[in-house]
């Protein structure tokens, strides 16, 4: 299932599951747009900028989304939290947005179907180019002039 834009991939009892916060449906606050609704499709907004940016992949390409559930939960419960006043929730969220990072860092392999059309070197990989006006050889006697034959 790829990755699609304002489509959660975590569903509430999974961010609950994952991120062991069972109550997130208090920190809602329907009036300003921050529902678990939305910070999920924004969970997904955000893994998809990630896969753009840091891997170089398209998110319409990624095969496997199960696991993009852990960083995609972690990030759905930092949004709540962070956006209350409270410092006991402040530090809750900080904990949870640096289990997000570690995730997005340590566990995050992205597959992508290869098709017939990859004929180059997908996106993200160093390519080397050589702009000097003749290349450059070794030299074939490494003495310095302090040496003696």
């Amino acid at each position: 299932m790829p990755l699609l834009a304002d489509t959660p991939i975590v569903s509430d009892a999974e961010v609950a599951a994952i991120t062991g916060e069972a109550n997130l449906d208090r920190l809602e606050d329907a009036a300003s747009g921050l529902t678990r609704a939305n910070t999920r499709a924004q969970a997904t907004n955000f893994l998809m900028l990630f896969l753009r940016g840091a891997k170089g992949v398209d998110p319409l390409k990624v095969a496997n989304t199960a696991e993009l559930k852990i960083p995609a939960a972690c990030q759905a419960a930092y949004t709540l939290m962070a956006a209350q006043p409270d410092p006991d929730l402040q530090t809750r969220a900080g904990r949870l947005k640096d289990r997000r990072d570690e995730a997005l860092k340590l566990y995050v392999f992205v597959s992508t179907d290869m098709g017939p059309e990859e004929t180059v070197a997908p996106k993200g990989l160093p390519r080397t180019w050589n702009f000097d006006a003749e290349p450059f050889h070794s030299p074939l006697d490494n003495r310095g002039p302090w040496r003696k034959p």
